[in-house]
């Protein structure tokens, strides 16, 4: 496959750089879902405020999904025509979560909300492309494993956020505590410029020509269209467990915001150990072995989610679902970036995020009838029929072959 070749650096420089590079990428992915999971704690207080249905609330979340993955495109161009500047778009996209989750603060209305929600999810998926395309061209032999260091800084953030957030609002009013995380985004994004702004990107600016050549031989590419229709399938589970596990907290289960929060770092702590693990072992041992493997579990995680009831099993079974749902993003992530060219590494990232997103967002809206005609407990049963079906299609996809042939060509 086609690849840009870099000027040669010593070998002393690029070790360097690409450490601290990886230090700095998870630790901004951390911060920018400290902001997210934030944003989702706030989801059962917006409802209460603003008095809303949970069909309403699977409105936002689909509204901020469509929009979350339709600017996916843009961002895969932005970071591979211009990748000279990631650390540019980097700080500026940290900066923008900030600035959006300041308008959710000093949202009225309902429909304010909405859009403040919104520019909030375009906001946080810009991130991506440029952050993951750096770390994949950097470490061609150990992609896996460095994508899901990404992960694992997100699945960190996500952690932290709900406690954070929880803490938070128990002393101060929700609408304050988004308003103020307008300073450390602002912090956070000035630092990170600073810390990597004298560090080269090794991906060569493209043409604007040669990036849509790039895409057109990516999209014809099988194995990538069934890891976007995978995608999809998976986001579809993940967005009415995420949009809804809150709202069941706090309404079914009656726990307070401390310890809903505490409850949603659940999900993501069981995580955290896991996601590298995860893409240390797809490295050596194919990224559809692992999916599999992964998807499976989620699926029964979803299950246990809907029949343990309100005692200590239901936490067992939200750590078990945790240990599978966000280490699969990085999997699916990895497996897209092993059958394109570098040319358009920032795109396929893009594609993976934004189309599946996108196809995904509907699964919102269904979560919120689901939970308004059954009740909320009957979206952990939904949200296991899109994962099963990822679990299927990755079976299915025996013509996937072991990406360590694809490693070994790029190393």
């Amino acid at each position: 496959m086609a690849q840009t070749t870099a000027a040669p650096r010593p070998l002393s420089v690029q070790v360097d750089n690409r450490l601290l590079v990886l230090i700095a990428v998870v630790a901004g992915h951390a911060v920018k879902h400290v902001f997210n999971a934030g944003s989702m704690l706030i989801l059962p207080e917006l409802k209460s405020t603003l008095g809303v249905s949970n069909t309403s609330i699977g409105l936002l979340t689909t509204t901020r999904s469509v929009f979350g993955g339709l600017i996916n495109l843009p961002a895969g161009f932005v970071s591979d025509r211009y990748s000279g500047r990631w650390a540019a778009v980097l700080a500026l996209t940290l900066i923008a979560v900030g600035g959006s989750m300041f308008l959710v603060g000093i949202s009225t209305a309902f429909w304010m909300a909405v859009v403040s929600m919104t520019l909030l999810s375009m906001a946080i998926t810009f991130w991506h492309p440029p952050a993951l395309a750096a770390l994949s061209v950097r470490y061609p032999d150990k992609r896996g494993f460095a994508v899901a260091m990404h992960g694992t800084g997100g699945s960190i953030g996500e952690a932290v956020g709900p406690i954070l957030t929880g803490f938070l609002i128990g002393f101060l009013a929700w609408q304050t505590v988004l308003q103020l995380s307008l300073i450390p985004a602002v912090l956070m994004g000035v630092g990170t410029y600073l810390l990597l702004r004298s560090i080269p990107s090794l991906s060569a600016e493209t043409t604007t020509r040669g990036y849509f050549g790039g895409v057109r031989a990516a999209l014809s590419n099988p194995r990538l269209l069934l890891v976007l229709a995978t995608t999809a399938c998976f986001s579809g589970s993940q967005i009415g467990i995420m949009s809804f596990l809150p709202i069941y907290a706090r309404e079914d289960l009656a726990m307070s915001t401390t310890a809903t929060g505490a409850l949603v770092s659940l999900l993501q702590v069981a995580g955290i150990g896991s996601q590298p693990l995860l893409g240390y072992l797809s490295d050596l041992f194919g990224r559809r072995v692992v999916l599999a493997i992964g998807f499976a579990g989620l699926t029964m995680g979803t299950l246990g989610l809907f029949t343990a009831g309100s005692g200590p099993a239901f936490f067992v079974a939200v750590a078990f679902t945790g240990l599978f749902l966000f280490p699969m993003m990085a999997i699916l992530l990895a497996a897209a970036m092993d059958v394109v060219g570098s040319v358009v590494q920032g795109t396929t990232v893009s594609f993976v995020f934004g189309v599946s997103v996108v196809l995904a967002a509907v699964s919102g809206w269904i979560s919120g009838r689901v939970a308004d005609t059954y009740g909320v407990e009957f979206v952990f049963l939904y949200a296991a029929i899109p994962a099963a079906v990822a679990f299927l299609l990755t079976v299915a996809g025996s013509r996937m072959k072991d990406n360590r042939s694809t490693v070994a060509s790029e190393a």
